[in-house]
């Protein structure tokens, strides 16, 4: 379960050690919805020793009509219902209930959750039919504690908006040091918001819903540990900087963070409230640098458009494609401007500039959101349509 370390709030037990019987959990409401009765029967049944407050719904409409009147933590749906399915069902439900999480009851052993369909991304997992009391109450759990991350981010987000703050998701699996990095930006006059996580699945989730300016994680977590970490955090939002926390003091081990993403390595014990502000700032400073220059180094800085290094890689991964498939046919345009020295000459640079920009917005107008438009220098221009049907288009 995520926990919110901010303004003197403390963090929830963690989650391994809570049940569905936990008083954490007492009267908390869960929805299911199926147009089965005896399957609605057993679903209370399986958690009638849980202090959850469950409601029932027999179809897709009706439980529409209980979410926009009540508060649901999690919503449980079977997937196979006459006029509206679940996976229907959980499409309408998140705009109603965005912060609700959702499991997904099915008999059908094909789903796979990540290809069932787009919104899936809202599912936090699925319960095949028949379930047992254990897998049930698993899948419960895990709903809850996913809502409990997605709300109490949800409430660092209305608390610090239009403030100028800097928002870090902390990932740390040990209550103590958790405590004591939150305890540490608390008390830079409130510029400092900390959204606490315990395991890297969880940051992932977090970091799908809500954005953050800098990340620091502990190198050793329940689900994930060493460069691993560094790894996949880089590889998932490499537009946020990463500050990787230690208990080993060691230059190599530093280096190999830096190496796969880390923008910074602080040893703890070592480390004082200064110390960590000094390594956010300057951290998200050298993340944002960073991203200058690769946008530098691939886009034309007058126009916009890719420059000629950007344009070859991406002729380069078209016709890897096209190779791999023999209907693909993409297609190269060279184009230059006619008498561009003349305007240069007699107008001046300045004019000639904005020339060049309109030139370019109209040729992005023109080619469509598919094709990849260049400025390879000077008046010379290039366009790269992935897949063309024939000549004439």
């Amino acid at each position: 379960m995520g926990n919110v370390a901010t303004r003197g709030r403390r963090p929830t037990a963690r989650p391994e050690k809570t049940s569905l019987d936990d008083s954490l959990f007492k009267g908390t409401r869960v929805l299911y919805v199926d147009d089965d009765p005896d399957a609605r029967k057993v679903f209370v049944r399986e958690l009638r020793h849980s202090s959850l407050s469950i409601e029932l719904a027999s179809s897709g409409a009706e439980a529409m009509e209980l979410i926009r009147k009540n508060t649901y933590s999690v919503i449980a749906t079977d997937l196979e219902m006459p006029e509206m399915n679940g996976i229907e069902l959980i499409e309408k439900a998140r705009i109603a209930a965005p912060l609700a999480s959702f499991v997904l009851v099915t008999g059908a052993v094909w789903l796979d959750l990540p290809t069932a369909s787009e919104s899936a991304r809202g599912i936090t997992c699925i319960v095949p039919k028949p379930w047992d009391q254990g897998e049930l109450e698993k899948a419960i759990l895990q709903a809850l504690h996913l809502h409990a991350t997605h709300s109490v981010a949800n409430i660092v987000s209305e608390e610090v908006e239009d403030t100028d703050v800097t928002r870090v998701l902390l990932i740390e699996d040990s209550p103590g040091d958790a405590k004591l990095i939150s305890r540490m930006l608390r008390g830079d006059s409130g510029r400092y918001v900390v959204t606490h996580v315990e395991r890297l699945s969880d940051a992932i989730t977090t970091l799908e819903n809500f954005s953050f300016d800098a990340i620091i994680t502990d190198m050793s977590l329940p689900d994930a540990r060493g460069m691993d970490v560094a790894r996949r955090l880089q590889a998932f939002v490499p537009e946020i900087p990463v500050i990787v926390m230690s208990g080993q003091s060691d230059q190599s081990l530093a280096a190999q963070a830096v190496q796969n993403g880390a923008q910074d390595y602080l040893v703890k014990g070592e480390v004082d409230s200064r110390t960590l502000v000094r390594a956010i700032c300057y951290s998200i400073e050298r993340k944002a640098s960073e991203q200058r220059l690769a946008y530098m180094a691939h886009y034309d800085q007058l126009t916009g458009l890719a420059n000629r290094t950007e344009f070859r890689q991406q002729v380069l991964q078209n016709l890897g494609r096209a190779s791999r498939n023999s209907g693909a046919k993409p297609t190269i345009l060279l184009l230059d401007l006619d008498r561009f020295k003349i305007v240069n000459d007699t107008l001046g640079h300045d004019v000639g500039d904005l020339l060049l920009r309109e030139i370019a917005e109209r040729l992005v107008a023109a080619a469509g959101e598919f094709a990849t438009v260049a400025r390879l220098g000077g008046d010379e221009f290039a366009v790269l349509i992935p897949d063309i049907q024939d000549e004439d288009q």
